[in-house]
Order: C-alpha cells, then sequence, then structure tokens
C-alpha cells in the first residue's frame, strides 16, 4: 500500500474596505489516504456438505391385482438375479382366466375352419378373434401379477407383505427411503448414490462429471473418490435448494444405504482480481470502489463474488488498479489526489 495526498482548497477572504473589492486567495492542504493495489490471485473455491447415502436404484414391487401371498422365495438381505421370479401370489384367479381362455379358444378354432368354409361372415369371425385375443392378454396380466419378478438385479431390502397375508394395492406415500404399497422392497446398492443439497446461488457452479472426495463416519480416516452424475434439475421452493447426486462404487458391499457422509467439491481454479474487504463498499446503486485515476478519486461500480481472508474478489477492477483503502470518508468524485 503507499499514501497519497488529496488537496482540498481552504479558502481565506481578505476584505479591503476603502473600494469595497473582495480578494480571494487559496492555500491547499493535504489530507493522506492509502491505496491498495488490486492483485491478481490463483483461487480454487472449494464447498463441503453433509450427505447421505441412498440405492443406485429401487423399487417397491407388487401386483395390480389383490392376491394372497402363497411363497417368497428370496429371503430378506439376499441378492435376487434381473427378471428372477421374487414372490409368488396365489393362482386362483388366473386358473379361472385360463379356463375361460381354453373355452374361448376352442370357439375360434371353430369358427375359423367355418369361416374358410364360407360359412360364416367376416363380421361374426372378428368378434370371437377379439375375445380370443383378450382372454389371452387376460391370462397374461394375471401370469405376471402371479409371479413377482425383480426388474433389476439387486438386494431384498424388506417385505412389507408376509407369506400367507392377503395384497391388496394401494398408492403409497414417501417417508424416508420410499416405503411405499407394495410387497417386497428391492434395491440396487452398488453403486451408491451419495445425495446432498446446495443453495441455488452456489448450484451454477457445480456440474455433471466434476470429482468429488467422501467420507463416511462409519469408516473414519478411508476416503472416497468418485464424481458428480446428477444436478438438479429442480430447486425446491420450500428450500431454495437442488439436489446435486454422486455415484459411489460399492464393490465390496460395506456401504449401505442410510449412511451419513460428509463431500467435498473442489471447483477448477482461476485466476481473480482482490481488493481489502473493507474497501468494498454499498450504496443504493449496488456496491463500489474508489479508485484512483489521472490523479482524481472515482467511484466505479463492482461485482463481489467471494471473500476470503479479509480479502474480496470483484468483477470490474483490473489489476494494478489503485483503490483506496483508508481516508475513504473524505473522498467525493472527481477529487484531486497528489502523488
Amino acid at each position: 500500500m503507499r499514501t497519497l495526498k488529496i488537496f482540498i482548497p481552504c479558502v481565506l477572504f481578505l476584505i479591503s474596505c476603502g473600494n469595497n473589492n473582495e480578494k480571494v486567495s487559496v492555500a491547499e492542504e493535504g489530507v493522506n489516504v492509502t491505496v491498495f493495489q488490486a492483485e491478481r490471485r490463483y483461487h480454487r473455491e472449494v464447498f463441503e456438505y453433509s450427505a447421505t447415502l441412498k440405492p443406485f436404484r429401487e423399487a417397491n414391487l407388487g401386483a395390480t391385482i389383490p392376491g394372497k401371498v402363497e411363497k417368497i422365495r428370496i429371503p430378506k438381505g439376499n441378492f435376487v438375479k434381473e427378471g428372477e421370479i421374487v414372490v409368488e401370489m396365489s393362482a386362483e384367479v388366473l386358473l379361472m382366466a385360463q379356463i375361460e381362455k381354453d373355452a374361448i379358444e376352442k370357439d375360434y378354432n371353430r369358427v375359423a375352419r367355418l369361416k374358410e368354409k364360407g360359412s360364416v361372415t367376416q363380421q361374426d369371425y372378428d368378434h370371437v378373434l377379439a375375445k380370443y385375443e383378450a382372454s389371452k392378454s387376460k391370462v397374461e396380466l394375471f401370469e405376471n401379477n402371479t409371479r413377482i419378478r425383480a426388474p433389476f438385479s439387486g438386494i431384498i431390502a424388506d417385505y412389507l407383505v408376509k407369506e400367507g397375508e392377503n395384497f391388496m394395492f394401494s398408492p403409497g406415500f414417501d417417508i424416508g427411503l420410499s416405503h411405499t404399497s407394495g410387497i417386497v422392497r428391492l434395491v440396487q446398492v452398488n453403486p451408491l448414490i451419495a445425495s446432498f443439497n446446495v443453495n441455488e446461488k452456489d448450484i451454477r457452479h457445480f456440474k455433471k462429471g466434476m470429482n468429488a472426495e467422501i467420507w463416511l463416519d462409519a469408516f473414519p480416516g478411508e476416503k472416497f473418490k468418485s464424481e458428480i452424475i446428477q444436478v438438479g434439475p429442480l430447486v425446491s421452493t420450500l428450500s431454495r435448494t437442488a439436489e446435486v447426486q454422486i455415484q459411489l462404487p460399492n464393490n465390496d458391499g460395506k456401504l449401505m444405504p442410510g449412511m451419513y457422509a460428509r463431500v467435498k467439491v473442489e471447483l477448477p481454479g482461476d485466476t481473480l482480481v482482490f481488493v481489502p474487504r473493507h474497501a468494498v463498499l454499498e450504496s443504493d446503486l449496488g456496491f463500489y470502489v474508489w479508485v484512483v485515476k489521472d490523479k482524481k478519486a472515482q467511484k466505479k461500480i463492482v461485482v463481489p463474488l467471494l471473500t476470503k481472508h479479509g480479502y474480496t474478489a470483484i468483477e470490474n477492477i483490473l489489476e494494478g488498479e489503485n483503490i483506496v483503502v483508508a481516508g475513504i470518508n473524505r473522498l467525493s468524485e472527481g477529487i484531486q489526489i497528489n502523488e
């Protein structure tokens, strides 16, 4: 920093009584101010958040028709492959649909033979064909709801209905880890998702593919590295935050959904122009600093970006510009400054 002098005119009035003429002489008195040369510094922003581990995929499996749970094939906590049967439901409705389909199929075959001989009209044939196709779809529907299969590979997290109990479909509601209506809850835990919320003012910094580091209280001293896979896309109207998701490998299966985690994300580094924090002032028009240019004081509007260790990074100021940091209360626009 260096000290400059501002010259403020001090007017002395000398009055001549003889001719009544006023004579004015000016004396100049210097006032000290201190300036700081705006400097460009390398800066790398680091964000830290609390996060919760969640399954990569999860689903509550059930049936679209009511029925009794006859058999649970895969015990709780076991791994199941995609397409594997998890639960078998009572088959009474399926058997009735199969019997109905078989009867309609016989009628269809008979009408099809008569049509070849020209004994039935096209309209009668189309009517029987439609009934036959509907009966096949009905059987397929009941088959799908009698044998509940895993839509993806994962772990059986819980059974919401036990063997012998009747299941009745009803729309559920989210509480915690998606405990909604269903028979069995299936989760994919490799990989896992570390989920955290970011303030709407900071969400612009986060991009898909950015690196992240994760620590878990369950494994002190161990650090996990991964990357962001999802940002947003919505901002909550209640919290004004957006969800950010990080994919976390879990090959050994030691990590579990629900665990508490701490996440650190480092943004790409950049060089910014910094000035002392107290040099940045605020008015009705916004933030500003006093700049010394051509030996005169000028007010310059700036945009603060961040503050760190007593210095504020600002836009609209160039490196090397002289910023007044002391004696600010004596300044006015265009006042002369002596070097």
